[in-house]
């Protein structure tokens, strides 16, 4: 979709992610479905929400008409995209709904990178009714009227081979350990000092956070001796899939925490008076030694934003934040240099002017954070 402060329209057409590894039948041969946004008489929504003009972190809303072919309405396009590079690019997510109208019924969601200029490749993430398991890629196009044209080449497969709860239970080839030794079945380990790390919980976290650090561990720009190879073996359909699947589990915790299971072997009163103070530095940071407010970028609640990729921390284990925080501070840990220009290395400059205390102290909070029902 063409991003600019004058936009009159945003785009999607559809598609959603299966696994690999589906039995070559009659039911995935490759199709072909060809949709219409109408931006032209339902523009979206601009909020300039960066500097004045056209600035990273602009967001475009939209719901529009969805028109098959021969211009005949056959469901709903909605969504919204943030900017992210100017004058080229922007971040987007959006939601298909087909009514029927001559095609099944159900709904398919795509999110990806979308461009200015010419036809942009969008992945396909998510579905629902007939839906349920596509397979593809959507290829958008600006139309001279102010429409969209968006070809979509997919294949169904209703019944997979390879279910989430197998991806995430079996070890590959060339992996130490499956996903659900570290992080459990539904991405919920426990809190312990039994091991020498503390696994992070991943049921509930930002479905695009998830995705990006996966292809990192991939690509080798992060690593960690217990992710290690255990992703090289997964294709990028697999990788897609086990992202959505711990973004969709519901985070649970239990209240209220047991500070003698964490490794500094605290009380219960210690744990909340570290919290007290880490609360003032989540929400207000310390200007006199440069250190910027979390929820700056983290939100007040401790959301997060998966269109930034920026993760969300409320109630992860403090063990875990503590480990990270201190990796970003040594420079073990740098994927933050990979993210946009307002986001590089924000995070190796955040901490930087933290004291252990400080960590201690955010790490308390961060996991004290009450997760909304």
């Amino acid at each position: 979709m063409l991003m600019n402060k004058t936009l009159t329209a945003c785009t999607i057409l559809l598609g959603c992610y299966a696994p690999s590894g589906f039995a070559a039948d009659a039911q995935t041969q490759a199709k072909t479905l060809i949709t219409i946004a109408d931006a032209k008489t339902s523009p979206a929504v601009g909020l300039d929400l960066g500097k004045p003009g056209d600035s990273i972190g602009d967001q475009w809303l939209f719901d529009q008409p969805l028109l098959d072919a021969q211009r005949k309405n056959i469901g709903n396009n909605s969504g919204v995209c943030i900017r992210t590079k100017v004058g080229n690019s922007s971040q987007c997510q959006w939601t298909l709904t087909l009514n029927g109208g001559g095609h099944d019924a159900g709904t398919i969601q795509v999110a990806g990178r979308e461009f200015d200029q010419g036809s942009s490749a969008i992945a396909i993430v998510g579905g629902t009714g007939a839906y349920q398991h596509i397979s593809g890629e959507l290829i958008s196009f600006k139309n001279a009227d102010g429409t969209y044209t968006q070809t979509l080449s997919y294949t169904l497969a209703p019944i997979p081979q390879t279910d989430s709860q197998s991806l995430i239970s079996k070890v590959r080839k060339n992996g130490h350990y499956s996903c659900i030794e570290c992080h459990g079945k539904t991405g919920n380990p426990p809190i312990t000092d039994k091991y020498q790390k503390q696994s992070p919980i991943l049921a509930g976290q930002n479905y695009q956070y998830l995705l990006t650090q996966l292809n990192h561990f991939k690509s080798g720009s992060r690593f960690t001796e217990e992710m290690g190879q255990s992703i090289q073996d997964y294709s990028a359909a697999e990788i897609n899939q086990i992202a959505f699947y711990f973004s969709q589990q519901n985070q649970t915790t239990d209240l209220p925490f047991d500070a003698s299971i964490d490794t500094l072997k605290h009380s219960v009163a210690d744990d909340k008076l570290w919290a007290d103070i880490g609360r003032v530095l989540y929400q207000q940071g310390d200007k006199s030694r440069g250190i910027v407010a979390c929820q700056s970028c983290h939100g007040e609640a401790g959301a997060g934003d998966s269109l930034r990729s920026i993760p969300k921390l409320a109630a992860q284990h403090a063990r875990y934040v503590r480990m990270t925080l201190q990796n970003y501070k040594t420079g073990k840990r740098t994927t933050d240099n990979a993210l946009t220009d307002t986001l590089k290395n924000s995070m190796q400059t955040a901490v930087k002017n933290l004291s252990d205390d400080d960590i201690k102290h955010l790490a308390a909070y961060i996991q004290s954070m009450v997760i909304a029902p």
